[in-house]
């Protein structure tokens, strides 16, 4: 026989109505006869990871921030000041060009936006993560776009080649177009590392 305590443990079967006639159903479902969703799995553990894949986000794009705004105010001068004599020396004399793909060029594009991605996959249930973080997402994959079709192009004349075959004021005329770009590239980049310190800060 049944203890009382074990029969206290057993689901209660509660009556519900089918058609004209009253059946018995276990508490386990609602009154529509829907069952109840099981927990998701291993919550904490999902947690545990989009928290570090955050953390990965925040430093990788922290570093690119501090680069870029070092190269906009330490780089950029040394060969835009005195343009066009400026740019001839600076690309053909020192280099650059290799030293360059040391921090930025796509293998660290894609280093730095993996971490975002799979933080907002891993966040996807919580919106406000998933809005904070698909927005920085795509301005990141805009960026990215951007750079490879617009400021590339730039870059092939004016770093690669070191306008040697360009008059003075086609120099002049890429140097502005390459520096205001890049402004434009890093205003929306940066948007995008605001919304991922936003997302962060609430954790």
């Amino acid at each position: 026989m049944s203890t009382p305590a074990e029969v206290e443990r057993r689901p209660r079967d509660v009556p519900q109505r089918d058609g004209g006639h009253f059946v018995l159903s276990n508490s386990s479902t609602n009154p529509l006869g829907a069952t109840r969703s099981p927990p998701a799995p291993f919550p904490r553990l999902r947690e545990g990871f989009a928290e570090a894949f955050l953390w990965l986000s925040v430093l990788a794009w922290a570093t690119w921030f501090g680069g870029t705004l070092y190269q906009m105010v330490v780089v950029v001068p040394m060969w835009h000041s005195g343009a066009p004599e400026s740019v001839r020396w600076f690309f053909q004399a020192t280099n650059y060009n290799q030293t360059i793909f040391d921090f930025f060029g796509p293998p660290f594009m894609a280093l730095r936006t993996a971490p975002v991605a799979i933080a907002l996959a891993l966040s996807w249930r919580s919106p406000r993560d998933r809005r904070l973080l698909g927005a920085a997402l795509l301005l990141i994959l805009a960026a990215i776009v951007y750079t490879i079709y617009y400021v590339y192009p730039i870059n092939d004349p004016l770093f690669y080649q070191a306008c040697a075959d360009c008059s003075d004021e086609r120099v002049i005329a890429l140097c502005d177009r390459w520096i205001l770009a890049d402004r434009l590239r890093f205003l929306g980049v940066s948007i995008a590392f605001v919304l991922i310190l936003r997302c962060f800060r609430r954790r």
